[in-house]
Protein backbone atom coordinates (compact mmCIF):
# COMPACT_ATOMS: atom_id res chain seq x y z
CA UNK A 1 0.00 0.00 0.00
CA UNK A 2 1.27 3.48 -0.88
CA UNK A 3 1.69 5.91 2.05
CA UNK A 4 -1.19 8.34 2.42
CA UNK A 5 -1.03 11.92 1.23
CA UNK A 6 -2.47 14.60 3.50
CA UNK A 7 -4.48 17.48 2.04
CA UNK A 8 -5.08 20.63 4.08
CA UNK A 9 -7.77 22.59 2.30
CA UNK A 10 -6.09 22.87 -1.07
CA UNK A 11 -2.60 22.14 0.26
CA UNK A 12 -0.87 18.98 -0.83
CA UNK A 13 1.81 17.37 1.32
CA UNK A 14 4.08 15.63 -1.15
CA UNK A 15 7.60 15.69 0.22
CA UNK A 16 9.07 12.98 2.39
CA UNK A 17 12.52 12.24 3.77
CA UNK A 18 13.34 10.27 0.63
CA UNK A 19 12.00 12.77 -1.87
CA UNK A 20 8.55 13.70 -3.09
CA UNK A 21 5.69 11.26 -3.07
CA UNK A 22 3.28 10.75 -5.92
CA UNK A 23 0.95 13.68 -6.52
CA UNK A 24 -2.69 12.96 -7.27
CA UNK A 25 -4.36 14.62 -10.23
CA UNK A 26 -8.07 14.71 -10.95
CA UNK A 27 -7.23 14.69 -14.65
CA UNK A 28 -5.60 11.26 -14.30
CA UNK A 29 -8.25 8.90 -15.70
CA UNK A 30 -6.45 5.86 -14.26
CA UNK A 31 -7.44 6.90 -10.72
CA UNK A 32 -10.70 5.93 -9.03
CA UNK A 33 -11.78 8.04 -6.05
CA UNK A 34 -14.04 6.59 -3.37
CA UNK A 35 -15.43 7.66 -0.01
CA UNK A 36 -15.07 5.60 3.15
CA UNK A 37 -18.27 3.69 2.34
CA UNK A 38 -16.85 2.58 -1.02
CA UNK A 39 -18.95 4.87 -3.21
CA UNK A 40 -17.18 5.99 -6.37
CA UNK A 41 -16.89 9.79 -6.33
CA UNK A 42 -17.37 12.17 -9.23
CA UNK A 43 -14.82 14.91 -9.91
CA UNK A 44 -17.25 17.43 -8.42
CA UNK A 45 -17.58 15.38 -5.23
CA UNK A 46 -13.79 15.09 -4.95
CA UNK A 47 -13.53 18.87 -5.33
CA UNK A 48 -15.95 19.28 -2.43
CA UNK A 49 -13.71 17.09 -0.26
CA UNK A 50 -10.75 19.27 -1.24
CA UNK A 51 -12.40 22.26 0.39
CA UNK A 52 -11.90 20.63 3.77
CA UNK A 53 -9.19 18.68 5.53
CA UNK A 54 -8.72 15.02 4.69
CA UNK A 55 -6.27 12.20 4.18
CA UNK A 56 -6.17 9.54 1.50
CA UNK A 57 -5.56 5.81 1.43
CA UNK A 58 -4.18 4.42 -1.83
CA UNK A 59 -4.50 0.83 -2.99
CA UNK A 60 -3.86 -1.06 -6.21
CA UNK A 61 -6.73 -3.44 -6.98
CA UNK A 62 -6.77 -5.49 -10.18
CA UNK A 63 -4.35 -3.05 -11.78
CA UNK A 64 -6.42 0.03 -10.91
CA UNK A 65 -5.36 2.63 -8.38
CA UNK A 66 -8.10 3.25 -5.82
CA UNK A 67 -7.95 6.45 -3.75
CA UNK A 68 -10.14 6.45 -0.64
CA UNK A 69 -10.77 9.92 0.77
CA UNK A 70 -11.07 10.11 4.56
CA UNK A 71 -12.38 13.40 6.02
CA UNK A 72 -10.44 14.61 9.03
CA UNK A 73 -12.07 14.99 12.41
CA UNK A 74 -12.00 18.21 14.42
CA UNK A 75 -8.96 17.13 16.42
CA UNK A 76 -7.04 16.18 13.28
CA UNK A 77 -7.84 19.51 11.61
CA UNK A 78 -6.67 21.37 14.69
CA UNK A 79 -3.51 19.28 14.79
CA UNK A 80 -2.72 19.95 11.14
CA UNK A 81 -3.30 23.67 11.54
CA UNK A 82 -1.03 23.62 14.58
CA UNK A 83 1.69 21.95 12.51
CA UNK A 84 1.35 24.68 9.91
CA UNK A 85 1.81 27.26 12.66
CA UNK A 86 4.92 25.51 13.91
CA UNK A 87 6.31 25.36 10.37
CA UNK A 88 5.65 29.07 9.76
CA UNK A 89 7.30 30.02 13.03
CA UNK A 90 10.33 27.89 12.16
CA UNK A 91 10.91 30.11 9.12
CA UNK A 92 9.72 33.56 10.13
CA UNK A 93 12.48 36.06 10.91
CA UNK A 94 15.13 33.46 10.07
CA UNK A 95 17.67 33.67 7.22
CA UNK A 96 16.70 31.81 4.08
CA UNK A 97 18.97 28.83 3.46
CA UNK A 98 21.83 29.55 1.11
CA UNK A 99 21.10 28.55 -2.46
CA UNK A 100 22.54 28.58 -5.96
CA UNK A 101 19.79 27.88 -8.45
CA UNK A 102 19.51 27.96 -12.24
CA UNK A 103 16.26 28.92 -13.95
CA UNK A 104 14.77 27.80 -17.27
CA UNK A 105 16.64 30.57 -19.08
CA UNK A 106 19.96 29.32 -17.66
CA UNK A 107 20.22 32.36 -15.37
CA UNK A 108 21.86 31.59 -12.03
CA UNK A 109 20.37 32.91 -8.81
CA UNK A 110 22.49 33.02 -5.67
CA UNK A 111 21.23 33.89 -2.20
CA UNK A 112 24.43 35.83 -1.58
CA UNK A 113 24.12 37.85 -4.79
CA UNK A 114 20.46 38.60 -4.07
CA UNK A 115 21.30 40.42 -0.84
CA UNK A 116 20.00 43.97 -1.20
CA UNK A 117 16.87 42.90 -3.10
CA UNK A 118 13.38 41.98 -1.94
CA UNK A 119 12.78 38.35 -2.90
CA UNK A 120 9.51 36.46 -3.31
CA UNK A 121 9.68 32.67 -3.62
CA UNK A 122 6.78 30.44 -4.66
CA UNK A 123 7.23 26.69 -4.11
CA UNK A 124 4.96 24.78 -6.48
CA UNK A 125 4.68 21.77 -8.80
CA UNK A 126 3.02 21.21 -12.14
CA UNK A 127 0.06 19.05 -11.08
CA UNK A 128 -0.76 21.15 -8.01
CA UNK A 129 -4.26 22.45 -8.67
CA UNK A 130 -4.12 25.43 -6.25
CA UNK A 131 -0.68 26.35 -7.60
CA UNK A 132 -2.14 26.57 -11.10
CA UNK A 133 -5.22 28.40 -9.86
CA UNK A 134 -3.16 31.21 -8.35
CA UNK A 135 -0.83 31.74 -11.33
CA UNK A 136 -2.92 34.48 -13.00
CA UNK A 137 -2.82 36.42 -9.70
CA UNK A 138 0.95 35.91 -9.43
CA UNK A 139 1.48 37.01 -13.03
CA UNK A 140 -0.32 40.27 -12.22
CA UNK A 141 1.92 40.67 -9.18
CA UNK A 142 5.03 40.34 -11.36
CA UNK A 143 3.65 42.85 -13.86
CA UNK A 144 2.86 45.41 -11.16
CA UNK A 145 6.38 45.12 -9.73
CA UNK A 146 8.38 44.96 -12.95
CA UNK A 147 10.14 48.27 -12.25
CA UNK A 148 10.70 47.81 -8.51
CA UNK A 149 13.65 45.42 -8.54
CA UNK A 150 11.72 42.71 -6.68
CA UNK A 151 12.88 39.20 -7.66
CA UNK A 152 10.30 36.43 -8.13
CA UNK A 153 11.56 32.83 -8.06
CA UNK A 154 9.49 29.65 -8.45
CA UNK A 155 11.31 26.43 -7.51
CA UNK A 156 9.62 23.20 -8.62
CA UNK A 157 10.68 19.56 -8.19
CA UNK A 158 10.11 18.47 -11.80
CA UNK A 159 12.65 18.39 -14.60
CA UNK A 160 13.12 21.13 -17.18
CA UNK A 161 11.39 19.08 -19.89
CA UNK A 162 8.35 18.44 -17.67
CA UNK A 163 8.03 22.10 -16.81
CA UNK A 164 8.45 23.26 -20.41
CA UNK A 165 5.64 20.91 -21.40
CA UNK A 166 3.49 22.41 -18.62
CA UNK A 167 4.23 25.92 -19.89
CA UNK A 168 2.82 25.11 -23.33
CA UNK A 169 -0.57 25.12 -21.61
CA UNK A 170 -0.12 27.57 -18.73
CA UNK A 171 1.62 30.91 -18.30
CA UNK A 172 3.77 31.56 -15.25
CA UNK A 173 5.90 34.71 -15.18
CA UNK A 174 8.14 33.98 -12.19
CA UNK A 175 11.72 32.86 -12.87
CA UNK A 176 11.07 29.12 -12.76
CA UNK A 177 13.68 26.86 -11.19
CA UNK A 178 13.40 23.20 -12.30
CA UNK A 179 14.74 20.17 -10.39
CA UNK A 180 14.62 22.01 -7.07
CA UNK A 181 13.88 19.07 -4.80
CA UNK A 182 17.12 19.53 -2.83
CA UNK A 183 16.33 23.17 -2.06
CA UNK A 184 12.74 22.27 -1.11
CA UNK A 185 14.01 19.55 1.19
CA UNK A 186 16.52 21.80 2.95
CA UNK A 187 13.74 24.37 3.45
CA UNK A 188 11.44 21.56 4.69
CA UNK A 189 8.68 22.60 2.30
CA UNK A 190 5.85 20.07 2.46
CA UNK A 191 2.75 22.08 1.60
CA UNK A 192 1.96 23.68 -1.72
CA UNK A 193 1.82 26.40 -2.70
CA UNK A 194 4.11 27.98 -0.12
CA UNK A 195 5.20 31.62 -0.51
CA UNK A 196 8.16 33.25 1.20
CA UNK A 197 8.77 36.99 1.25
CA UNK A 198 12.41 37.78 2.05
CA UNK A 199 13.92 41.16 2.91
CA UNK A 200 17.11 42.74 1.58
CA UNK A 201 19.18 41.09 4.30
CA UNK A 202 17.99 37.61 3.33
CA UNK A 203 15.58 37.30 6.28
CA UNK A 204 12.20 35.60 5.78
CA UNK A 205 9.56 38.13 6.80
CA UNK A 206 6.40 36.37 5.68
CA UNK A 207 5.26 32.81 5.00
CA UNK A 208 1.93 32.28 3.21
CA UNK A 209 0.66 28.75 2.68
CA UNK A 210 -2.08 27.66 0.31
CA UNK A 211 -4.27 29.28 -2.29
CA UNK A 212 -6.22 32.43 -1.50
CA UNK A 213 -8.26 34.64 -3.82
CA UNK A 214 -6.37 37.65 -2.47
CA UNK A 215 -2.89 36.11 -2.64
CA UNK A 216 -1.67 38.92 -4.91
CA UNK A 217 -2.85 41.58 -2.47
CA UNK A 218 -1.29 39.75 0.50
CA UNK A 219 2.07 39.44 -1.24
CA UNK A 220 1.93 43.02 -2.51
CA UNK A 221 1.32 44.32 1.01
CA UNK A 222 4.42 42.47 2.24
CA UNK A 223 6.49 43.76 -0.67
CA UNK A 224 5.44 47.33 0.04
CA UNK A 225 6.34 47.00 3.72
CA UNK A 226 9.86 45.92 2.80
CA UNK A 227 10.27 48.54 0.08
CA UNK A 228 9.53 51.27 2.63
CA UNK A 229 12.42 50.17 4.85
Amino acid sequence: MIPSVIFIGLLVMTLSITGHSQVLSLSDTSLIFKNQEGKVLTKEEVNEFMKGVFSTRQENINGRKIITIIPAGTDERAGLQAKIGVFRNSLLNKPVNEFNLTDLNNKRWSSKELKGKVLVINFWFTSCKPCIQEMPHLNKLVEENKNTGVVFLAPAPESESQIRKFLTKYSFDYSIIPSSIDFMTTMKIEKFPTHLVIDREGIIRQVLIGYADDIKEKLQAEIEKLNKK
